[in-house]
């Protein structure tokens, strides 16, 4: 048989259809191999020496205002600079003129220049002299990132209250720590193409997730007034010389912190050129034996249980009491006296007899439920809770001991707390420092309202305020703390403080001055406490009184409260008597 001429032809066109249809066999594998087990991208980003890199995108941290929106913390974006080491040129002569420039040690920026990597930080966070200078002068090898930085407009004035960050913005004390979760924010990420630099080559970044920025936190501080405290603190630390000084001013009817000063203080851009001690928010975290200011609990807790009366009397054997193996003594000989002339005039001896007059357990009761030996909760990092031993640890000197402001460790706020109670109409007002959070949308996450629970009867808050108003006269002991056109309630402090070796020292004190005006109608009430001043004396009457008075009458203006009215009452009083 003849075979066909096309024979050949259809073997040929078999042939080139197998052959096809292995091609296409490795092409869809290849397509699998690249689409799913994606071999084919790793190796070009090996090629490329991984340049296809995922970032976080930092998020813009949450803004801190004063109760008036003042901004006290903001964030803002600035220039970090790094180098790639390769690519510097002459690096003896870069690092010498970058150091001249940044103030950075020579030897510092060489090391970094000269490293085996492919990155370096050279300085974070650079101000703006530095980054024109540097940018200007186009230093081969040497390039910028954009950050966030934390910025406090007001320095130090507000430095215990606030804190500070770290580099990369994490809050490390005060408010940024406490608040950390709310001012952080959220990151978002993003995929981009770098070269060889490190610099982004926008045409190929993807933004995977926007980050989300922090919450803006509003304090109930006021800039104007934490201004005052602090100039006036200063004065006290030249004038007295103390190893430290804190004022408190609180908002007599809602318990809102209106200031809060320690001295010493730190700049909180950058805090660690400062000590420890500094850096310390003794407001909050120094518990001290408060002495006399304590007696206004001893002779609230006597009056608001009817065991004494405004008017009783009570012998201060001359100014020695024996107590067990020890004497009592005042700081005069004093004989008869009311419970009224027992705060006014300071007595020990007087002060003792009224704790005498309530029971073990109802004395403790009102100790905690002014909130000594707890936390009062304030939404800062660092608070102590002082110290409170029971009744079943008390010694037969314990209760005497409590009664004039030793045997217990307080801090300042919850000092300032408790003498609120009196100037609150007899009501504990829990302390407050953050008004509301705001997300960055504007919807409110948390609002502060005010918090209380009576303690005291409206009798026994009038009769601690006759007493207390007393004290601030020519018959007391805080004449410095009087002012000329309010009524001030107050009492002084003077305790003498712990030697290493567990006795009372007779040479470092602690002087202090608590008070609220205008006296009967109450609208801040400030405490000082000045911790062993070294000069110009050391009694609560010297030290404190004074600053007390100056802030004092400084807020008052500041918040148009009206002249006191009662204060022209005792004018008239006082001119009767000398007729």
């Amino acid at each position: 048989m003849k075979k066909h001429k096309y024979d050949f032809i259809d073997i040929r066109i078999f042939v080139v259809l197998i052959a096809f249809g292995l091609l296409y066999s490795f092409l869809g594998y290849r397509l699998y191999d690249l689409q799913v087990n994606k071999k084919y991208f790793s190796k070009i980003n090996i090629s490329r020496g991984k340049r296809i890199v995922k970032k976080d995108l930092n998020p813009q941290r949450g803004m801190i205002l004063d109760t008036n929106g003042n901004i006290l913390a903001l964030t803002r974006k600035v220039k970090s600079m790094y180098c790639v080491p390769g690519q510097v040129e002459n690096k003896e002569e870069t690092a010498r003129k970058l150091s001249s420039i940044t103030g950075l040690e020579y030897d510092h920026l060489f090391s970094r220049m000269t490293k085996k990597s492919y990155f370096s930080w050279l300085k974070r966070k650079l101000e703006d002299e530095e980054y024109q200078y540097i940018e200007k002068h186009k230093f081969p090898g040497i390039g910028f990132r954009e950050e966030y930085q934390r910025f406090y407009p007001k320095g130090e004035v507000f430095c215990h209250i606030l804190g500070f960050v770290n580099i990369d913005n994490k809050g490390l004390e005060g408010m940024e720590r406490y608040m950390e979760k709310h001012l952080k924010g959220i990151a978002g990420t993003k995929k981009c193409e770098i070269d060889a630099q490190g610099n982004e080559i926008l045409s190929y970044t993807i933004v995977e997730n926007e980050p989300f920025p922090g919450d803006q936190i509003t304090l109930t501080i006021d800039e104007v007034i934490q201004e005052i405290v602090n100039e006036e603190l200063d004065k006290v630390i030249e004038k007295h010389n103390p190893v430290g000084a804190v004022a408190i001013v609180m908002e007599s009817n809602t318990g809102n912190i209106l200031a809060m000063c320690s001295k010493p203080s730190f700049a909180p851009k950058s805090p660690g050129k400062f000590k420890p001690a500094a850096r310390r928010n003794r407001a909050i975290t120094d518990m001290y034996e408060p002495g006399s200011v304590f007696k206004i609990i001893t002779t609230a807790a006597a009056l608001n249980e009817k065991v004494v009366d405004i008017n009783d009397v009570f012998f201060c054997e001359q100014g020695a009491y024996r107590i067990a193996r020890h004497t009592l003594h005042d700081s005069h000989p004093y004989g008869d006296l009311t419970v009224k002339e027992i705060i006014s005039k300071s007595s020990n001896i007087g002060a003792a007899k009224i704790a005498d007059m309530v029971e073990d357990d109802i004395f403790y009761k009102y100790i905690r439920h002014f909130g000594f030996g707890s936390r009062t909760g304030i939404r800062l990092p660092g608070e102590a809770n002082g110290l409170v031993h029971s009744p079943s640890k008390w010694s037969r000197l314990s209760k005497p001991s409590l009664a004039m402001g030793h045997e217990i460790l307080v801090t300042t706020l919850q000092m300032i707390t408790a003498v609120n109670v009196i100037a609150s109409g007899g009501y504990y007002l829990e302390p407050g420092i953050i008004k509301n959070i705001k997300s960055d949308e504007g919807k409110v996450l948390y609002k502060r309202e005010k918090r209380e629970k009576r303690i005291l009867s409206k009798q026994t808050v009038f009769m601690m305020r006759e007493a207390l108003k007393e004290v601030v006269s020519e018959n007391g002991t805080a004449i410095r703390a009087k002012l000329e056109k309010y009524l001030v309630a107050g009492k002084t402090g003077t305790a003498q403080k712990l030697n290493e070796n567990g006795r009372y020292s007779h040479s470092k004190f602690v002087g202090s001055f608590v008070g609220f005006v205008p006296a009967d109608d109450p609208q801040i009430t400030i405490l000082v406490v000045v911790d062993e001043p070294r000069k110009n004396g050391y009694y609560g009457g010297t030290v404190a009184a004074p600053a007390f008075s100056v802030i004092a009458d400084k807020i008052l203006k500041y918040l148009h409260v009206f002249k006191d009215r009662n204060i022209y009452v005792e004018a008239v009083k006082s001119s009767k008597k000398g007729s």
